[in-house]
Order: C-alpha cells, then structure tokens, then sequence
C-alpha cells in the first residue's frame, strides 16, 4: 500500500509575501505564526520549507511554507492544498474555500508573518 503525501493533495491556492528580511529571519517568523491546533508538523527544512498537515474525517489539507532568498530580503509563500470527501467535505469547501474567508486568512497570516520579520 502506497502512503499519500501533501503533494498528492491537490492544490487550492497559493500566496506570496515580500520581506525585507534574510530567510533564516524570515523562517522564526513561519515558525512562530504558523502552527496552529489540529495542524502538524510533517516536514521542515530550516531556513526553506514548513509541511503542516491536517484531517477530518471528511477532508484532508496541507499548508505549505517556503522562504525564497531574493538578495537583501526573501518571499515567503504560503501553499494549501487539501482534498473534500462526501457531503461534509463540500459543505467544508463551499464555507472555508468557497467564500474566500480562508484566502483571506492566509494572506493576512503572510502580511503578518512580514510584519513580525
């Protein structure tokens, strides 16, 4: 039996944010932002990449962090990726996803993760 990983989930949306600050400064600030209940830690690669994944019973997600060097700052960008089963799982899409209240979570997440950098 073969075990799906985030990359198998498929992708939902995906932001980015400039900060005027080098990756590693850039990293403490995902660290200290990101996590949230219900969320865990599946993969971290310091200064570069944070895999945070979750379930329910009817759906599954991932949120990805990656900080991008750009000369004297970084980008962080924000991924999410997830996957709706059954009736609950669409209910779930049509509120989180569908309205756009989770997009506006996660970019108001970067401005303040760029904030905290």
């Amino acid at each position: 039996m073969t075990r799906t990983t985030y990359e198998d989930l498929p992708l939902i949306e995906e932001h980015a944010q400039l900060v005027g600050v080098p990756a590693h400064r850039a990293w403490d600030s995902v660290l200290r932002r990101a996590p949230r209940p219900g969320l865990r830690v599946t993969a971290a690669e310091p200064p570069r990449r944070l895999v945070l994944e979750g379930s329910q019973p009817f759906s599954r997600y991932a949120l990805v962090f990656r900080i991008d060097p750009l000369g004297h700052g970084s980008r962080v960008r924000a991924q999410t990726r997830a996957s709706f089963r059954g009736l609950l799982g669409r209910a779930c899409h049509a509120l989180v996803i569908g309205t756009g209240a989770h997009r506006a979570a996660v970019r108001r997440k970067l401005r303040t993760m760029a904030g905290d950098a």
